[in-house]
């Protein structure tokens, strides 16, 4: 995955790589010294070999600025996310559609683009095609989440009450709200599956 390099990262990364060639500068000093008067001091190093060590020096530092580039989060980015779709638990059927006369069926709940802090909203229409009515509950199943742990950076919720009774034949709006935690790092893209049970007694 590529990022785009901000200028305070940009700064860190510049920082963390001079501050490693710094320090091996520093120890090529010293060793400098101490093998002042040795067979195989400094005196007899050639050009090649300084080059070498401090392109090694060099190499090293950029690769723990990646390093820590790609283990810290600086940026708060947008965040695409979808839902991979809808469970039906329970011995009784529910159908969804997103327009009111229920030609669109839903299958799949894009939330769209959502930044730290913000939360996305989806409105879809419910029906009760049993022949009683019945109680709905909706919440997210754990483990579907991808990636594993996403879950705590999220609050899912919707505006249908537990205990009010869609009846027979009949279609209620619903609007389901995907809270993003403005604290989230480590995430981009993620999947989840969207549990609804449904029973004829009241949870």
């Amino acid at each position: 995955m590529l990022r785009i390099l901000y200028p305070p990262v940009l700064m860190r990364f510049i920082v963390i790589t001079l501050a490693v060639i710094l320090t091996g500068y520093i120890s090529f000093l010293l060793l400098i010294q101490i093998t002042k008067n040795m067979r195989f001091g400094a005196e007899n190093w050639t050009w090649n070999l300084i080059s070498l060590i401090f392109g090694i020096s060099l190499i090293f530092g950029a690769g723990i600025a990646l390093w820590d580039y790609n283990t810290f989060e600086y940026e708060a980015r947008a965040i695409p996310i979808s839902s991979s779709g809808l469970v039906l638990l329970g011995t009784f059927d529910l159908q969804f559609y997103w327009d009111v006369t229920q030609i669109q069926p839903v299958e799949n709940i894009d939330w769209g683009t959502l930044k730290p802090g913000a939360t996305g909203d989806v409105t879809l229409y419910v029906k009760n095609p049993n022949p009683v009515g019945v109680y709905l509950f909706a919440a997210w199943d754990e483990t579907s989440w991808s990636p594993l742990g996403a879950e705590q950076y999220f609050t899912f919720s919707w505006d249908h009450p537990s205990g009010r009774i869609l009846k027979a034949g009949y279609a209620q709006r619903v609007n389901m709200h995907l809270q993003v935690h403005p604290d989230i790092t480590g995430v981009d893209t993620f999947s989840f599956d969207i549990i609804i049970n449904v029973d004829d007694d009241p949870y």
